[in-house]
């Protein structure tokens, strides 16, 4: 089993910026550190509130989330999405199947954690 998962770091900054209140910000700060912890303690790594970004044999873990790592790694990626949003009319905010496709259109050089992950999954299917 493989997986990957955001850490968050990030939340607290986008939810005052949305305009949530303190009160709702300190529960979905409550929320993320119970699931970080669930999730580190599951892989067998130390538990902390918000882990750093990092790949191990089974698990990859975002310091904050995918676009935020996009958006300060591959910009590319970013600009592919806004061209993509532009041709169809769609929000690809979490959109699964928008963001494959612009990653397949974004060019420039991914993320090294992306390598990785990609080079982990391939070492654990048994072809590399």
């Amino acid at each position: 089993m493989y997986a990957i998962f955001d850490g968050d770091n990030g939340f607290e900054r986008r939810a005052i910026a949305n305009g949530k209140n303190a009160e709702k910000v300190q529960e979905e700060r409550a929320a993320h550190i119970s699931a970080n912890q669930k999730l580190l303690r599951c892989f067998g790594l130390p538990e902390v509130d918000f882990p750093s970004q990092q790949v191990t044999d089974n698990v990859a873990i975002l310091s904050d989330h995918l676009e935020a790592l996009f958006a300060s790694e591959w910009t590319e990626w970013e600009a592919a999405c806004a061209a993509l949003e532009e041709e169809s009319g769609v929000s690809l905010r979490k959109n699964q199947v928008g963001y494959r496709t612009a990653t397949t259109r974004a060019t420039g050089t991914p993320p090294e954690i992306l390598t990785k992950v990609l080079e982990q999954g391939l070492v654990m299917a048994g072809k590399l």
